[in-house]
Parts: structure tokens; sequence; C-alpha cells
């Protein structure tokens, strides 16, 4: 078995002063969020900011939104690879996301939709960083998918759950009421049970 290298303090300061504008950027959005916001939350020295960070703002913000893509997708992985009943590996995705709002009090919930929400119809290497994120979350689920229904209907079924997801995570969190996401889920496992029973 292939053993991880640790982190040089190089690369655990990069990841953690990415870790803190993605907490930023899903709590303030992307035009709330400042240089010493991040900072202030890293607790990372200005310079070091600077030297991993030379392109600013933008640079940062695109570093935050792809290393929380990458964790959310691995997270996923491994819910959809320990379930073998699809309708409880779904259940793992509102899972995720009812612990975040829970936990943050509603102020959290995901900052690639947060942060793609205030950045949709601009030309941003951040907004390309958040498009990737979704693009990879929803392959997983529809790679899980394909092992129960044929291609064009996992692609379909992908969507749907990905919609009701993004839509109701996005209610939930603006109304302080859980109830959103919940229904949302219910309504995904009767869709797969339906997709299911279909000749």
């Amino acid at each position: 078995m292939e053993t991880q290298k640790p982190k040089t303090k190089g690369e655990d300061t990069r990841s953690r002063i990415s870790q803190s504008a993605a907490e930023a950027l899903d709590e303030c959005g992307y035009f709330g969020t400042s240089m010493n916001d991040i900072l202030a939350r890293s607790g990372a020295p200005k310079g070091s900011m600077y030297f991993h960070f030379p392109g600013g703002k933008e640079e940062v913000a695109r570093s935050a939104i792809r290393q929380v893509g990458k964790e959310i997708a691995a997270l996923l992985v491994q819910g959809l690879e320990n379930e073998k009943d699809l309708s409880t590996a779904v259940a793992t995705i509102f899972s995720y996301f009812r612990h975040r709002l829970v936990n943050g009090k509603f102020k959290c919930g995901c900052p690639v939709s947060t942060t793609a929400l205030e950045l949709s119809g601009r030309d941003s290497v951040v907004l390309e960083a958040c498009n990737e994120a979704y693009a990879s979350w929803m392959a997983v689920l529809e790679q899980a998918l394909q092992r129960v229904f044929p291609p064009p209907k996992a692609a379909e079924l992908t969507n749907t759950i990905f919609y009701l997801v993004q839509g109701s995570l996005l209610m939930s969190r603006v109304s302080g009421d859980i109830s959103h996401l919940d229904n949302a889920q219910k309504h995904c496992m009767a869709l797969l049970n339906t997709a299911r029973a279909a000749p």
C-alpha cells in the first residue's frame, strides 16, 4: 500500500490559506471576502499569502474552490463506494450538506455554489473552477448510477438529483429551515425507486 508523503511546510501553509479562503467564500461570498479576512482566518503571515498566491484574491479563490471541490468529490467517492444501495449512497450526499448547514448555523452551505452565483456571467478563472467542481461531483454520481441504469438514464438521474441537492441547499440556507433539504432527499429516493421499477 502506497503511503502518502507528508506535506512540506510550504504545502501546509498553502493548503491552510486555501481552506480559510473556502470558509470565507462560503460565509461571505466572493465580493464580501477580502485578502485580510483570509489572512486573519488562516493565521498565515502576509508575505506567505503573496508568496503562494502572487495573483492575489482571484488566485487564492480559485485554489480554494479547487481544493474544496476535490475534498467533496473524494467524500462522494467514498460514500458511493461503501454503499451497495444507491438510495443510501445518495443519502450520504444530503447528509454531508445537512451537517454543514446545521453545524454552521446556516451560515455555511456550499462554497462552490455561493461563489458561482456571484460570478455567473463573468469571465473568471474562479467561475471556471466552480464549473470544474460541479462537473467532477456529477461524474462521480453518474458513474455510480451506471452500475444500475443505462448511461442515458444515469445521466438524466444525475442531473435531476444534482438540481434537487443544490436547489434545496440554497432554500434551506436562506430560510434557515432544513426541511427543504429533507423534502428534496425524499423526492430523490422516490425518483430512484420509480426508475428502478420501470421496465
